[in-house]
């Protein structure tokens, strides 16, 4: 993996996405920001911080120049922005220019590794950038946004100050126990007991937050024919499936994605269950069983003009399911208590899709906590908890001060405090180049 230069280093990189485009941004950041503008655009004299200025490129473009300086541009060092037209050609040039002018090409991540380093954000609103350009919904992109707020770092960094605070009683109660007395262990007992609260709350959107980022999987399930091709087109609006009256025409996964109150939805048809000596079918039923077992919901739809039947009673998953009677226009449909729909005058699906926008709604996080988020918290929350157990056992406050530490460092890799070298530049490769 390699990893991010000097800080001393002037680097460039586009900002902007790869194409044509009617403006595209290139970033310049690092000590020599504004020399190096002053030899690709005219004219460059005395530039007026946060002041566009109109100009001329050296390769022949036209456009502008956006001086930042330092403290108070994205990375928090010396910047210059310049726009010019999209041309991925006029792009190249720009940045062979800024390259000839002693610039060196940012690194993926490199920009917002600086902001880092410079204090700008902490590392949970860093990776809030990654994961604000990844977002794929709406309600992602908005945790997101939130997280680059500060809404992770304002937690981790109150638990964090709240066990300083007690470190430092404890350490003073140790050197100078004559003067300010024995340190009370129901302190830490609170700060713990507080902590572990906080902690198991942030946990408990580590699913929410994987929904969010990944979506959220529906299954459509059931016996050949019941209509799970016909639900797919119309929950999309389009004829994307299939849809005939012969048995088994579905033999593969189809995925498609749509939004429900701002969550994207991965929606799968799945081949129609049943026993069949057709070797391509029954590889698509044993694709049907994976899909079902990695869903976070199923539809199972059975024929509601016939009734629920011992194959439907086989063939359904037990976990995770809506049973979902179809065919509900037909004058022979079964009177039952599921949930019931068709496709074919709509009747139903509006109340399906309702009560999973009520779901999703429930399961979308306050916080979006990635897998490195998870894993630190509940390092965090096993300190706590031991911490809290060691608190009301112990008379002495050795123990304590070492479970304060630790709780303290597991924190401090949420915000950045105590990460190393190489955990920095593993998170940080992982970004796009300009950011």
């Amino acid at each position: 993996m390699p990893s991010i230069g000097s800080p001393f280093d002037t680097i460039v990189a586009p900002i902007t996405g790869a194409g044509p485009a009617a403006v595209a941004a290139v970033r310049i950041s690092g000590p020599e920001a504004f020399a190096i503008a002053a030899k690709v655009f005219s004219p460059f004299d005395a530039p007026e911080p946060m002041r566009a200025r109109y100009g001329k490129f050296y390769h022949g473009d036209d456009g502008l120049a956006l001086p930042f300086a330092a403290g108070h541009s994205y990375t928090g060092d010396e910047t210059v922005e310049l726009f010019v037209h999209g041309s991925p050609v006029s792009v190249r040039l720009l940045i062979e220019g800024c390259l000839a002018a002693g610039a060196r090409l940012a690194e993926p991540g490199e920009f917002t590794q600086r902001a880092f380093l410079n204090g700008r954000i902490d590392l949970a609103q860093a990776e809030s950038v990654a994961e604000t350009i990844a977002a794929q919904s709406e309600a992602h992109f908005r945790r997101a946004t939130e997280n680059l707020s500060g809404a992770l770092s304002r937690e981790i960094r109150a638990l964090r100050e709240a066990a300083l605070t007690e470190l430092a009683h404890l350490e003073a109660s140790v050197d100078f126990s004559e003067e300010i007395g024995e340190y009370d262990l129901s302190r830490a007992k609170d700060m713990f007991s507080q902590g572990y609260g906080v902690l198991g709350r942030l946990l408990e959107s580590a699913r929410g937050s994987r929904i969010l980022r990944s979506g959220f999987r529906v299954s459509l399930a059931g016996r050949p024919n019941v209509g799970k091709s016909s639900l797919l087109n119309a929950l999309l609006r389009s004829d994307r499936a299939i849809v005939t009256e012969i048995p088994g025409t579905t033999r593969d996964v189809i995925r498609e994605a749509i939004e429900i109150e701002g969550v994207q939805v991965i929606l799968s048809d799945t081949a129609g269950l049943r026993d069949t000596a057709d070797a391509v079918e029954e590889i698509g039923i044993s694709r049907t069983g994976e899909e079902i077992a990695s869903a976070d919901l199923t539809f199972y739809l059975y024929d509601g003009s016939i009734g629920w039947t011992p194959e439907d009673e086989r063939w359904c998953p037990t976990e995770s399911v809506w049973r979902i009677a179809t065919k509900c226009d037909l004058p022979t449909f079964q009177p039952t208590d599921d949930r019931r729909l068709s496709t074919v005058t709509g009747e139903g699906i509006p109340e399906i899709l309702a009560e999973l926008a009520r779901m999703l709604e429930e399961l979308t996080p306050p916080i979006l906590i990635t897998d490195r988020h998870r894993e630190h918290l509940m390092a965090a929350e096993g300190f706590a908890l031991e911490g809290l157990t060691v608190s009301c056992l112990v008379t002495t406050p050795d123990l304590v001060s070492v479970c304060l530490n630790e709780y303290i460092n597991a924190l401090g890799k949420i915000s950045g405090e105590t990460s190393g070298p190489d955990m920095l530049t593993e998170i940080f490769s992982r970004f796009c180049l300009g950011k």
